[in-house]
């Protein structure tokens, strides 16, 4: 039996491990590190809004949407669309 020795991460591509990833990393570091430097109230506002705007857009959304036409069939869309930004 022949045994060769895989990487750590050898189903990630090399640019994930060595580009994206660490870019996150430092995306989110800096976004903590800004958020210490503003008042509670005015950080915990500001992403209160940026996670109500993304929010929707994420595949979750879909799946929350299909669930509510599934287990409330009587409800318009326009009432589950209402339920799905309350939410957020």
């Amino acid at each position: 039996m022949k045994q060769t020795n895989q990487p750590k991460y050898s189903n990630a591509k090399w640019h994930k491990r060595f580009i994206t990833w660490p870019l996150e990393g430092l995306a989110a570091w800096v976004l903590v590190n800004t958020l210490k430097l503003i008042p509670i109230d005015t950080a915990s506002n500001l992403t209160g809004n940026i996670a109500r705007r993304l929010g929707p857009c994420l595949p979750v959304s879909n799946r929350a949407r299909n669930n509510l036409q599934n287990c409330f069939p009587n409800w318009t869309k326009t009432y589950i669309e209402t339920v799905l930004s309350d939410m957020w």
